[in-house]
């Protein structure tokens, strides 16, 4: 299991932390010092041969792509357990990037349709799946509000790098 601490990869370890039926281990970056609960600390670039070299065979290897680009050497030579990666941001020009990590995973999926389609027309590929992100019903929770606004944005603006676009359609909008 690999993520970062600023994306839907949290979302998703937190369900996977819910079944008791598994054992889990993260790995992944800590970036800018957050306090999170990866066990293993990896840099941006690491062989996947060193992690699996201090821990029990696992059944999975799930990537699940977050802001800081990770990538894990090795995964495309893995052969005695299923390896799997989550694509989220195939709609941005980050989308390059999560292909080129994404082809080397047995299993492939992405939250955007479109990056679907485009990932399976480039690589040819067998086992790539849509799978939409969706919410964490911990803390997505209905909001009991009146409507007071005609439009609401949900989403992160502080990311200089990545949400440039966002913050100009904002500034258009009001």
């Amino acid at each position: 299991w690999a993520r970062d601490e600023y994306t839907t990869a949290n979302y998703i370890y937190n369900a996977f932390e819910r079944d008791k039926e598994h054992q889990i281990m993260s790995a992944g970056i800590n970036k800018d010092g957050l306090v999170n609960r990866t066990k293993f600390e990896t840099p941006p670039d690491f062989l996947i041969s060193d992690l699996l070299g201090s821990i029990d065979k696992p059944d999975l290897i799930l990537v699940v792509q977050g802001f800081a680009n990770m990538r894990v050497g090795g995964i495309e030579n893995i052969k005695n357990c299923i390896t799997a990666y989550y694509g989220i941001d195939t709609h941005t020009e980050n989308k390059l990037h999560i292909f080129e990590e994404a082809k080397n995973y047995q299993f492939v999926f992405f939250a955007q349709q479109k990056g679907v389609n485009e990932f399976m027309q480039t690589y040819k590929r067998e086992n790539v799946y849509w799978l939409p992100c969706s919410a964490e019903p911990l803390i997505h929770k209905p909001m009991n509000f009146d409507i007071e606004y005609d439009f609401a944005f949900v989403g992160g603006i502080d990311l200089k790098f990545a949400h440039e676009r966002r913050r100009k359609l904002l500034k258009m909008l009001q």
